[in-house]
């Protein structure tokens, strides 16, 4: 597939024609603008679809470099702590001693794991958006990777902020005082409750990140306003696009527990490849969803008012 930039979203100009799948012109399956909440939900699920499925070839080489990466770290710092393969899954080493390191071991992983997320989203976003090339080896990470994952990982710490805070009132009062039970539950509720409000915010700030990856300032006020009604379409995306994979590790998950001290120690590793491979997927098709949404919110925004708006408007 031709790498240009995807017409629509390089001019931010609202298109209504549909164009077939895998055309030369364009990254993105475009679909007539929608108009309901289902409409906007299927607007988002073809296109992030339809972008990873044309261009897999693409989501290969964007995740490859990093996840050989990643493996082959886990793997030399597992066997570098003491000889297990178990440690590659976390119910196998709950409520073990954890040494100082394993702990340092555990916390490169996960950095690791950030630093990937960030690297893979921006330069799917920018193929995505751009056209730009992805290296048969891609593992960079500069200045615009690096703002991606603090403003990435400032989103999500908002979208859970206030259920935490109810949350850790909560557990502390109950250590403290003796709350009745309908207390604590109304407390329970609200923390739930809470979410309902957190996330649509949090998912239309998201609509920041494919932005960031291009360059345009889109600031939270403006995020704020392109994301309004497509906080829950991107959420339902977000879900079905995952669920599928979420299911296969749960089951693969289940699996290697059930067969604890059976399976040899090849094995449980190409597990972990695979669930690890499940991850790099995940990231992909979730930078593809709220690419998708930033595009339709865009297009919105350019059909209703003549021009993008920007934070000085």
């Amino acid at each position: 597939m031709d790498n240009t930039a995807i017409a629509g979203i390089g001019t931010l100009h609202a298109l209504d024609a549909y164009v077939v799948p895998g055309s030369a012109d364009r990254n993105f399956c475009q679909v007539r603008k929608p108009t309901t909440e289902h409409h906007l939900f299927k607007r988002i699920f073809v296109d992030a679809f339809s972008l990873v499925f044309w261009n897999r070839h693409q989501a290969l080489r964007v995740v490859g470099a990093w996840f050989t990466v990643e493996l082959t770290l886990t793997l030399i710092l597992t066997f570098a702590s003491d000889g297990r393969t178990e440690q590659l899954w976390n119910w196998s080493v709950e409520g073990s001693d954890s040494t100082l390191q394993t702990q340092v071991f555990e916390g490169l992983i996960w950095v690791l794991a950030l630093v990937s997320s960030a690297s893979i989203a921006v330069a799917w976003n920018r193929f995505a958006f751009l056209g730009e090339e992805i290296p048969a080896i891609h593992l960079r990470f500069r200045k615009l990777e690096l703002k991606y994952l603090i403003v990435s990982n400032l989103i999500f710490a908002l979208s859970i902020a206030a259920p935490a805070a109810i949350y850790a009132l909560n557990t502390l009062t109950k250590a403290t005082t003796a709350l009745p039970l309908i207390a604590m539950g109304l407390l329970s509720v609200a923390a739930m409750a809470s979410l309902t409000v957190t996330i649509p915010f949090a998912l239309r700030l998201g609509l920041m990140l494919p932005g960031l990856s291009i360059g345009h300032n889109t600031g939270v006020s403006q995020a704020n306003r392109l994301g309004q009604g497509l906080a829950w379409p991107i959420f339902l995306a977000c879900i079905c696009m995952l669920l599928p994979f979420t299911i296969i590790e749960l089951i693969l998950d289940f699996l290697i527990g059930f067969f604890d001290g059976f399976l040899p120690p090849i094995l449980q590793i190409s597990a972990y490849a695979l669930s690890l491979a499940f991850n790099f997927a995940s990231t992909v098709l979730l930078a593809s969803v709220f690419a998708a949404g930033y595009r339709l919110a865009m297009e919105i925004a350019d059909a209703e008012t003549g021009h993008v708006p920007s934070n000085s408007d």
